[in-house]
């Protein structure tokens, strides 16, 4: 109890920036790899948004723990949120005290009224565990309305990822369509939309890097399949303080990913890499390794996915993608 209790601790100077820059970069290793632990930073990170809102951390702590929360893509509103919840308790604690004023005389004190009559204390008793259950109910309605918002919001973005996925299925079926019935131009062309969305995601992956907060991160990369007439690789960027990176690939039978393995390597052959032991995305069409950033160099780099199929054939799936440093 005692070591979970300084844990909690240090992990409230990292969120609050109170740490060094070895001792975060050594926490961000353990959350990585610890699952409990991350947990129990997300617990400790509620706890301080709750205080927070309740003001009861220190103006230092509070201009710090404001800095965190925005480099969060929903800092904002779990803050809004909690401070939300702390105002309508108070509301709700003002209507219960004034209902109980509305039935004790304002010549008599409370005490007094009890002592003369044993019936009205009854009553009284009574009215208070009414307005009680008054406060609860109010509270419980409002919780209930944020959890039915948030589940409409969560539906809201399932169904424009799946909308998504759809337009990009779309796409695919009609390039593979056109590459099998057109000509040299009509290649041409994909090839140059193919080339602009790389180029898009380059400039979203500069401009994600550039906002991220100082701690040790993990960067995440998305790559896309080559086509055999392009030769125009995935650009991506590794910030220096990057100390771990998440790969996700796109698949279309994510079943026989148990029985699948990567090799990464540099163009020329170097660095060769074999990674097994790939897991699959929530989502269902792609799969993600993870690797410490330290293993990339400025350079261009090959991975290759191979599976096999129901007749157990091997297959294999090409990814080209050249990384910089910044």
């Amino acid at each position: 109890m005692k070591e979970k209790s300084t844990d909690q601790k240090v992990l409230a100077q990292y969120l609050l920036g109170e740490l060094s820059k070895v001792e975060r970069s050594e926490i961000a290793e353990r959350y990585f790899r610890d699952d409990d632990l991350f947990d129990e930073l997300l617990e400790v990170e509620r706890e301080l948004i709750d205080k927070c809102a309740r003001g009861s951390l220190s103006e230092k702590d509070q201009e710090a723990l404001k800095h965190y929360l925005a480099n969060l893509p929903d800092g904002q509103e779990r803050l809004a949120v909690a401070r939300a919840l702390t105002q309508i308790s108070d509301e709700e604690k003002e209507r219960a005290q004034q209902f109980l004023d509305d039935y004790l005389p304002a010549s008599v004190s409370c005490w007094q009224s009890l002592l003369k009559s044993p019936s009205k204390r009854a009553a009284t008793l009574q009215y208070v565990m009414i307005a009680g259950l008054v406060v609860m109910l109010f509270g419980f309605l409002f919780l209930l309305s944020q959890v039915r918002q948030l589940r409409r919001d969560r539906d809201q973005l399932r169904a424009q990822l799946a909308s998504l996925e759809s337009e990009k299925q779309s796409l695919e079926e009609r390039e593979r369509i056109l590459r099998s019935d057109a000509g040299p131009e009509r290649i041409r062309q994909l090839e140059e939309q193919l080339k602009l969305e790389q180029q898009a995601n380059e400039a979203q992956a500069q401009h994600l890097a550039g906002l991220q907060p100082t701690m040790p991160v993990v960067v995440s990369w998305t790559l896309t399949s080559s086509l055999r007439s392009s030769g125009n690789p995935d650009k991506v960027t590794l910030p220096q303080s990057a100390k771990f990176i998440s790969i996700t690939l796109p698949v279309e039978n994510v079943s026989q990913v148990s029985s699948s393995r990567a090799i990464i390597q540099t163009t020329a052959g170097e660095q060769r890499r074999e990674i097994t032991g790939l897991r699959a995305n929530k989502t269902g069409d792609s799969v993600s390794l993870k690797l410490p950033a330290s293993y990339f160099i400025q350079t261009s780099y090959k991975l290759t996915l191979v599976r096999k199929d129901q007749d157990n054939v091997e297959l294999s799936q090409d990814f080209y993608f050249t990384v910089t440093r910044r």
